[in-house]
């Protein structure tokens, strides 16, 4: 029997549990739940079910951007294998040496060129059809996909798609990509996307390249799925993998096996151990995530794989795109020493040829006509620009990635989103120019989303993902790629109905989607101007204009509605906003554009009409139960706009006009005011008197406005403020008092009005639900210290604040703000160094990052280029010298203290908190765990590693070290 001791803090207080993987690094089996102080005896295993995983490493994973694939062996909770497994066993098989231009040894077939093969054994493989193929719709070409938008069917299968396909079409789409179409791994047959009978990722574990799998459909409803798309002028494009296989190596197809030459010379020399991520060598012919690497560039693998893709296109696809595209080598990349030939990286120049030479044979596309773009995520050593050059077009996961923190946080500051954040690249003496236009853009991927929650799902809704797409699509550059979410998804059922071959969530077809995919259609090449209208960073408005089409995009990240008053590029008009069911109308005159956007809500601008007219404001200080507006007497009355602040608008299609307003019961009416094209547009009910602003009617009326200013940096869902005078008067009703208005970056705004002359005023801001500041007291209408933020060391119970003459200064004293964020570490474990290594929204360099020193009170601090967010990832280390705190993300400006208290490394709310925390540590026990390893004669069950997770908030993940975890011990005069 083997053992290993498992140690941790007793559990049985808090009523916590935790649960452990045993595993031989590419078998796993089955979680096991262990309650403190029971002893447990595990006595089964279970082959290809999910391995348990942490995105931990001693060399950072791909996770420096987004998950770098959705077919590694995952764990329950769906995290990504760690990107070095060093425990894993080598292959012990030999490995031939292969020339680019020769098959390997075999007798079964030969190769005389790439594209052709010998007539005496090409029964081996699945030939693609050799007869004249018919052409495609002539508008269905690489630049309507490129110049349009594609949705990806996640998971859609064949026959759902050529269902939906008039849908897809009518939403503006001009190409549909499917999930994988090869056959895959099916030990588990279930069509559940994610268990218990089934799982999304196994179309991403091959076990042949012919088309067809049990979860999408056959060649033939493929074929059809090709024909229904041609028809309505929608391209298709295909999913491939010919990076890697199943783990599960006895479910490879003879066939396949036999055109490499063998099960051995299938893969990669290494490409069955773990390989790193900055490393060009061990990225491209080392493992990944589990999966065994395929030698790319054995010839006799490559025209096998070729074959599926002239199938493909024959068909009907009409481009690709490559899974895992980074770890196929270049032309230029290192070769390792266990091949002698140094010019054996031809995947990519020989897939362009293939393609090409089937072209010219039977008439499909050739590989320029195709559209092509390969999944390079980004990280060190990418090479994106590279892959660019050889393959045509990758994905753009970092501005994926800065976009999700825009839109989770609210702030979408031009330049937090005009850069694509692509470099060049000079790698080996060579120079390979970055294109924008070269890139697929998105919101969110499938990988994101099915594998890092966080980012995706648990902090980016609905609302949010056709917010990014507006963006991405309103954008000139690039092509946006719509990932469609399960249907009935939401935060609390991620998977919604869990089934694999259904359609996804309907808001694919939203109408501010299609409203912005036609919008796009219609812009093509017109240049594109990016701005936050008045300064506002939680509105953005992407303009496109050039002498034969304008128009514009407004997307309002804030929860209330946000008047535009702004400067454009548009000429003057009339703009109906053309999301099917919106009646606003935007203005644009004297080069101002006026109108509207409601809360999380977008605005798409392409049509103009002839005219003019006014917007009219109307300030309802009586409080009035609603507002309406009745123009020249009309019989009918206009609905206005609420602005939230008080005032209320209208938009009128005219220049001259008399107006009045009246409460929504009609018991209440305003004066009559005459409105000319030299009048202003400012109402009161107390007089006809109109203004040319807010300020000077609020002025008329002898208001006086007094802002203050909360920085929450306790991540309350709202902030309300409570205020009263010093003779008891409350200024904003009873509790919890009004809203306040959200600024971004963390900042929100209580406008105190009061009429007449007041000496001084007081405040409590709070969440609306029990938690409060203390009484802020003394705010005078001269006081410069109006910027309050929390003092969270000295905070017990009501939360002290501090009071800053500006914004800078408190974001100063807290180390946060919406740009910039400091992480703390203390180092409990006597590290001899501590370093500080990032990716995602910013990058300290290669692992492992930036080494610190020491502050005066015994923590180590690093200030990161990027506010808090979902894609804000850190990880302390002790120099790459075996010791690391797991993957920690810093996606709120509250919890950045962190610390290992004596269970797991863990994040706090303050210094204070997290120093709390190790005083009061108990002491350490000890439980062991017992394994009987029936698979002992199995070599792959030769060592046997366990692995720890779980608890509340994760406490117990890589409790006896990141996976695969502990080896554990054989007992002696044991035989499991």
């Amino acid at each position: 029997m083997k053992r290993g001791k498992l140690w941790g803090r007793l559990v049985s207080a808090a009523g916590l549990s935790l649960s452990i993987f045993l595993s031989s690094i590419g078998n796993v089996s089955t979680a096991y739940a262990m309650e403190s102080n029971d002893a447990l005896v595990l006595d089964e295993t279970k082959e290809n079910t999910e391995s348990a995983t942490d995105a931990s490493s001693n060399e950072a994973s791909d996770a420096e951007a987004d998950n770098d694939t959705d077919e590694a062996i995952t764990d329950a909770s769906s995290k990504e294998l760690s990107a070095e497994n060093d425990g894993a066993s080598e292959s012990d098989s030999s490995f031939d040496e292969y020339d680019h231009t020769a098959l390997p040894e075999t007798d079964e077939i030969t190769v005389t060129a790439a594209g052709e093969l010998s007539t005496a054994k090409a029964e081996l493989y699945t030939l693609a059809p050799r007869e004249a193929r018919e052409a495609d719709n002539s508008l269905v070409t690489r630049d309507s996909i490129h110049d349009g938008a594609i949705l990806h069917a996640f998971c859609w299968s064949f026959n759902t798609i050529a269902d939906n396909m008039a849908d897809i079409a009518d939403a503006g789409y001009t190409a549909v990509q499917t999930s994988p179409i090869n056959e895959c791994l099916s030990t588990n047959p279930g069509m559940n996307l994610h268990g218990p009978d089934g799982m999304w990722y196994y179309h991403y574990q091959p076990t042949d390249w012919v088309i067809g799998n049990y979860q999408l459909g056959s060649r033939d409803e493929f074929k059809h799925m090709c024909d229904v798309a041609d028809e309505y002028g929608v391209a298709v494009i295909v999913d491939i993998l010919p990076n890697h296989t199943t783990p599960s190596t006895g479910s490879i197809a003879k066939a396949l096996m036999e055109a490499a030459g063998g099960s051995d010379a299938l893969y990669h020399a290494t490409g069955k151990i773990g390989g790193g991520y900055t490393d060009r060598l061990e990225l491209t012919y080392y493992s990944m995530g589990g999966l065994p690497d395929v030698d790319t560039e054995n010839t006799g693998f490559q025209q096998y794989f070729y074959e599926f893709l002239k199938d493909c296109v024959y068909l009907g696809a009409d481009g690709f795109r490559i899974d895992t595209a980074k770890h196929i080598s270049l032309p230029d990349d290192p070769v390792p020493s266990d091949y002698s030939d140094a010019g054996r990286n031809t995947f990519y120049p020989n897939m362009r040829e293939a393609l090409n030479e089937y072209s010219e044979e039977v008439g499909t596309k050739s590989y320029d006509e195709l559209f092509v773009y390969g999944e390079v995520l980004q990280g060190t050593n990418d090479r994106l620009a590279a892959y660019q050059q050889y393959i045509g077009g990758t994905t753009a996961s970092n501005y994926g990635s800065s976009l999700r923190s825009a839109l989770s946080s609210g702030n979408l500051s031009v330049n937090r989103l005009l850069d694509y954040q692509i470099y060049d690249d000079t790698a080996y003496g060579s120079t390979y120019t970055a294109d924008t236009e070269k890139l697929v853009t998105w919101v969110e991927s499938h990988d994101n989303y099915m594998n890092d929650s966080e980012s995706c799902w648990k902090s980016i809704d609905d609302d949010m993902v056709i917010m990014g797409w507006s963006i991405i699509a309103a954008r000139d550059a690039g092509t946006p790629l719509f990932f469609s979410r399960p249907n009935n998804s939401s935060a609390e059922n991620p998977y919604g109905d869990n089934l694999i071959g259904a359609a996804g969530s309907p808001i694919y077809k939203a109408p501010e989607v299609k409203a912005v995919n036609l919008f796009r259609e219609k812009m093509g090449e017109a240049d594109e101007y990016l701005s936050n209208p008045g300064g506002n960073i939680q509105t953005l408005m992407i303009e496109r204009y050039n002498d034969t089409v304008q128009g514009a995009v407004i997307v309002n990240a804030a929860q209330t509605r946000t008047t535009i008053s702004t400067e454009t590029h548009l000429s003057d008009g009339i703009y109906p906003d053309q999301v099917e069911g919106s009646n606003s109308v935007f203005l644009v005159k004297d080069g101002v554009l006026s109108g509207s956007v409601e809360g999380e809500g977008v605005v798409v601008l392409s049509e103009k009409m002839d005219g003019t007219g006014k917007v009219v404001s109307f300030y309802n200080n009586k409080n009035w139960n609603g507002v309406v507006a009745r123009v020249d007497n009309a019989e009918e009355t206009l609905d206005t706009i609420d602005e939230n602040d008080g005032w209320f608008q209208v938009t009128v299609l005219d220049d001259e006009f008399t107006i009045r307003f009246e409460s929504a019961d009609g018991k209440e009416v305003s004066p009559e005011f005459q409105i000319t094209a030299e009048s202003g547009t400012f109402a009161t009910p107390d007089s006809s008197e109109l203004y040319y602003s807010k300020a000077e009617a609020e002025e008329g009326l002898g208001i006086h406005t007094y802002p203050v200013y909360f920085f929450n940096t306790e991540n309350w869902g709202s902030v309300y403020t409570y205020g009263w005078l010093d003779g008891g008067a409350q200024l904003f009703g009873g509790w919890p008092g009004t809203v306040a208005v959200n600024e971004g970056s963390g900042w929100y705004r209580a406008d105190v009005k009061t009429t007449g002359e007041i000496t001084a005023f007081n405040l409590i801001f709070n969440n609306g639900n029990g938690i409060q500041t203390v009484n802020v007291e003394g705010i005078t209408p001269d006081s410069k210290d109006i910027y309050l933020a929390v003092d969270a060391e000295k905070s017990n119970g009501q939360l002290i604040v501090n009071r800053y003459e500006d914004k800078e200064s408190a974001e100063k004293a807290l180390g946060v703000s919406g740009s910039y964020t400091t992480a703390y570490f203390y180092n409990t474990e006597g590290w001899d160094k501590v370093c500080a290594y990032t990716w995602g929204a910013t990058a300290l360099g290669d692992w492992p990052g930036k080494e610190l020193t020491q502050d005066e009170d015994g923590w180590y601090s690093v200030v990161l280029p990027a506010g808090p967010s979902e894609d804000l990832n850190i990880i302390f280390n002790n120099g790459n010298n075996g010791k690391q705190t797991n993957d920690m993300k810093i996606s709120d400006m509250k919890y950045r203290f962190i610390l290992n208290n004596g269970i797991s490394y863990q994040k706090y709310g303050s210094k204070k908190d997290a120093m709390e925390a190790i005083a009061g540590a108990g002491d350490v026990t000890y439980e062991t765990v017992y394994f009987y390893n029936e698979k002992a004669d199995d070599a792959n069950w030769k060592n046997v590693y366990l692995y720890v997770f779980g608890g509340t908030d994760g406490e117990y993940n890589n409790l006896v070290g990141t996976w695969p975890g502990k080896l554990m011990e054989k007992e002696e005069d044991s035989n499991g």
